[in-house]
């Protein structure tokens, strides 16, 4: 999991962003509907010219977010985000996997809910 060791890289000698203050920033994530779990929320088009990522700080607190508040590994963090917009209260069963499936995503939610009722 990401801690505190990577804000030097992040932030430099800048305080350190809190989530509250990157959620600020970015704004609500769009998720429901048939949007994939692991679907690039805004991908690069032209890539014929150069794109500035961090021009902003709304599009630096979107790395932030990416190195410091996700898993460092894409399936880990692709499958807390299907979990994420998962609501099966509502019978939305979805894993939004899409890309190469997401039968596992069941099995982890469930060891995550048993393991978050034990504390």
């Amino acid at each position: 999991m990401p801690s505190h060791r990577v804000d030097k890289y992040l932030f430099g000698h800048h305080p350190v962003w809190t989530g509250r203050d990157i959620q600020a920033l970015i704004g609500e994530r769009a998720t429901g509907g048939a949007r994939a779990a692991d679907l690039d929320v805004n991908p690069l088009g032209n890539r014929e010219r150069t794109v500035w990522l961090n021009e902003t700080d709304a599009q630096r607190a979107e790395i932030v977010l990416r190195y410091r508040l996700f898993t460092y590994h894409p399936d880990e963090m692709v499958t807390m985000m299907s979990l994420a917009q998962m609501h099966p209260g509502q019978g939305d069963l979805d894993p939004r996997m899409y890309q190469y499936g997401g039968l596992w995503v069941y099995p982890v939610g469930a060891l995550l809910r048993v393991a978050g009722a034990c504390g």
